[in-house]
């Protein structure tokens, strides 16, 4: 690690040092973001910050910024629509990563919530595809569908069938 690299480059000049590293600030850089925004362009994130932290806190600034749109009581501004946090690409290089974080968050799976890295491209489109599943499964709704997508899937995301469910 970086840490050791640094103690044993010390300790070769003074092997009496005692040496204590305490890291003061993490690194930001700025990735861009594309896609159906009302503000698309760069934010600053850290090489921490995964997709799903940057998802919020657009969607925190959109929410934000329609509230007080409300309060200054203009009737002309339309709500923005939905942002889709199934159909998420992430450019990076050559490659391209289908982003998926109701996935993520039912699975915990972190393929579906990489972290950013430098020089990243991040596609969010608007929300467009929506299916209802209801009866008996765990927590009926609308999901957002995936092309090609797998009705076993959507149950899955749906929190699986009830105990009481017939699964035929």
């Amino acid at each position: 690690t970086a840490i050791q690299k640094i103690k044993e480059s010390i300790q070769n000049l003074n092997p009496s040092a005692k040496i204590h590293i305490l890291l003061s600030e993490i690194r930001q850089f700025k990735i861009k973001v594309i896609g159906h925004l009302p503000k698309p362009g760069f934010y600053s994130v850290t090489p921490v910050t995964r997709v799903l932290d940057l998802y919020n806190k657009i969607i925190s600034k959109i929410e934000k910024e329609q509230e007080d749109s409300e309060s200054e009581i203009q009737n002309d501004k339309l709500k923005y629509p939905d942002l889709s946090s199934r159909n998420i690409i992430l450019l990076r290089n050559i490659d391209s990563l289908k982003v998926d974080l109701i996935e993520f968050g039912s699975t915990g799976n972190d393929f579906n919530n990489p972290f950013l890295k430098q020089e990243d491209i991040v596609v969010i489109p608007l929300l467009e595809n929506l299916v209802g599943i209801y009866g008996g499964i765990k927590i009926p709704g609308n999901y957002e569908y995936i092309p090609d997508e797998r009705l076993s899937n959507i149950i899955k995301l749906a929190g699986g069938l009830r105990p009481d469910a017939d699964p035929d």
